[in-house]
């Protein structure tokens, strides 16, 4: 069994279950509590949907991280790891890829660990610190993402662009620096001090 209690006191439990159909696909429960209504409801996923499921998710986090994320004041999106286990010092785990993550832009990281008892935990913003000292360099954190993920503008700022684009290229004079900041300005993204660097 799974539980995650948020901050409101709100609960979503997730567990096995029985087959709600009659057949023998096992099922997971997901029933979430609301403490202020006092209201309940569940859902059932077939095990074979799960990861259907978790990716639809992951997309609508990252979908959600991407839309107004200068506006909650995140500069990244999130970042997918896994770890990577070269010597069981407990015995339990196993070697190899024992872990799949992503780790947030606010420092937090959902952890799906793998093996025979499965389970995902929610490591706290010092938790990824703490986890990269584990079983003495036994093992390892491998990013999938190499630096922050790129962000896919929204609809809106695409136009907003385009139109920058489109009215500073027709000014007498115009460079290719006067059409960027035009782009940048009608994005709302500041462009770097002079001397910083250009990676």
């Amino acid at each position: 069994m799974f539980e995650y209690i948020d901050t409101h006191g709100d609960r979503l439990t997730v567990r096995p279950t029985a087959s709600i159909d009659g057949t023998a696909t096992p099922v997971l429960s997901f029933t979430a509590h609301e403490v202020k209504v006092e209201a309940s409801a569940s859902v059932f996923v077939p095990l074979d949907r799960l990861e259907e499921v978790f990716a639809g998710m992951r997309d609508t986090a990252l979908q959600h991280a991407t839309l107004g994320h200068r506006e909650r004041g995140m500069t990244e999106l999130p970042r997918r790891f896994h770890l990577l286990r070269h010597h069981d010092v407990s015995g339990i785990s196993g070697t190899g890829v024992v872990a799949l993550d992503v780790r947030w832009p606010d420092g937090t990281a959902s952890v799906r660990r793998l093996g025979e008892q499965p389970s995902v935990v929610l490591w706290d913003r010092g938790g990824i610190a703490d986890a990269e000292h584990v079983h003495a360099g036994a093992t390892e954190f491998v990013w999938l993402d190499q630096g922050a993920a790129r962000r896919v503008l929204t609809p809106g700022e695409h136009d907003r662009a385009w139109h920058a684009v489109e009215g500073a290229a027709g000014e007498p004079g115009a460079d290719p620096g006067t059409v960027l900041d035009s782009v940048l300005a009608a994005l709302g993204i500041d462009a770097p001090t002079k001397g910083a660097s250009h990676d």
